[in-house]
C-alpha cells in the first residue's frame, strides 16, 4: 500500500480498527461477501463496506 492510499479520504484509523474488531461486523462482513461473486476488493471498496456498516449501525 502506498502513502497516497493511506492519506486518501482522511481515514479515521482508530474507528476503522474498532469496527474491524467488532464481532458483529465480522458476521455482517461475512454475509456481505457471500452475496458478492467477485471477492477481489480494492482498498476503496473495502473502506466503503466498513463505512456502509458504520452508517447502517447508526440508523
Amino acid at each position: 500500500m502506498n502513502e497516497n492510499n493511506l492519506n486518501q479520504g482522511n481515514l479515521d484509523f482508530e474507528k476503522m480498527n474498532a469496527t474491524l474488531a467488532d464481532p458483529e461486523f465480522a458476521n455482517w462482513y461475512y454475509n456481505e461477501m457471500l452475496n458478492k461473486l467477485d471477492s477481489n476488493l480494492t482498498m476503496d471498496e473495502f473502506i466503503n463496506i466498513i463505512n456502509s456498516y458504520n452508517q447502517n449501525k447508526l440508523q
